[in-house]
């Protein structure tokens, strides 16, 4: 695909098989048409490391070595340039590095596990296309680097992927190398899972004896689940945006906490009502926000409490005075939210405004 890339002209077109993609190198590329699989080239500063299938191959066809390259290879610095390359190929974390803006420049090693086109119109945005289980650490760890200017490591974070999940540590630092300027190196590190008392048992089992290759054509497959898989975004789209519409519709403030209390999502009730923004909260931790106003101490353990016992609160009263939107009289309600098909556990937290209410509020209520 980089070749392709460096033989075409300014604007080139690209066109690929029904069972072929420009797979990992999406930022060489941007869609013309995806059903037919036609792509337009991008210009950039930057250059791809190409490998042209020529030089020293051809050579040795014809029964001869590649003088040059053997000669190079001779000596100390051609062996350690060549050990390098393949550490750096085979033994280094796939990494991105990502502009002030956060848009992905340049990917290295195998991405997929942890990034993935988003639906819609094509997008380079590491938010956005970060597997389910990664963007909300992505930006918090973003964020945080770009604030203080140092690396940030988020631990032990649970990525979904097409075989169940992956345990990876995340790792953000500021990377600023001509021509980059403010841009940031994001590391996705690996860990082992843990180990099984039937590893062993597993490894006997899995001993080939013999091999039996079958060969099929499978685009009449492939097109088929591309179909299905595009019909299946464009309605949980359709019901997302549906569902969205209904929550920005309800007068309560509605926001969705992480079970690190960060702010998955909110209504635009609740930006209204506290004169913000969903950039300014979005990925932030609840008591974080408004300097620290929301860090209130029973609040935060009615909050774990509901994580982690399962439980519900209504009726909190808080009447706080905020930076914006002055004096608040607020009534707070949770309930933790579970999906089975989502590891990760969330808090629903509505909050009713009755500043202007003088009448007494009911007392709390928990179970």
């Amino acid at each position: 695909i980089p070749l392709f890339h460096y033989a075409l002209k300014q604007e080139g077109i690209l066109f690929l098989g029904s069972s072929e993609s420009v797979g990992r190198h999406q930022e060489l590329f941007r869609v013309v048409s995806k059903p037919h699989n036609i792509y337009r080239k991008k210009n950039h500063a930057f250059r791809p490391q190409l490998r042209f299938p020529t030089g020293a191959r051809k050579l040795e066809q014809h029964g001869g070595p590649a003088p040059a390259e053997e000669g190079a290879m001779k000596g100390p610095t051609g062996v350690a340039r060549a050990a390098e390359k393949v550490i750096l190929e085979e033994h280094t974390p796939a990494c991105v590095v990502v502009s002030s803006k956060g848009e992905v420049l340049h990917f290295h090693g195998r991405t997929g596990k942890y990034l993935e086109p988003a639906s819609g119109a094509p997008t380079l945005q590491v938010a956005d296309m970060a597997r389910e289980g990664l963007r909300f650490a992505v930006l918090s760890a973003i964020r945080r680097a770009r604030e203080k200017n140092i690396e940030v490591r988020e631990h032990d974070v649970r990525v979904k992927t097409n075989r169940g999940s992956q345990r990876i540590d995340l790792v953000v630092r500021p990377f600023s190398e001509p021509p980059i300027k403010n841009g940031q190196l994001i590391v996705f590190q690996e860990l082992p899972d843990p180990p099984g008392p039937e590893g062993d048992e597993e490894a006997v089992r899995n001993v080939i004896e013999g091999v039996v290759l079958t060969f099929i054509n499978i685009d009449a497959q492939k097109q088929a689940q591309k179909e299905l898989q595009e019909m299946t975004e464009r309605i949980l789209a359709s019901a997302r945006r549906f569902a969205e519409s209904i929550v920005d519709t309800v007068r309560e403030c509605l926001i969705v906490l992480d079970e690190e209390m960060r702010v998955v999502t909110a209504n635009r009730s609740f930006y209204r009502t506290f004169g913000t923004a969903s950039n300014e909260v979005e990925g932030r931790n609840l008591f974080e926000l408004e300097g620290g106003r929301w860090d209130l101490t029973e609040l935060r353990s009615l909050l774990e409490k509901t994580l982690e016992q399962d439980r519900t609160f209504e009726g909190f009263r808080l009447e706080h005075e905020f930076s914006r939107v002055g004096f608040k009289r607020l009534v707070l309600n949770a309930r933790a939210l579970r999906d089975d098909q989502v590891e990760e556990r969330r808090i629903l937290l509505a909050m009713e405004d009755r500043t202007g209410d003088e009448q007494a509020d009911e007392p709390e209520k928990t179970s």
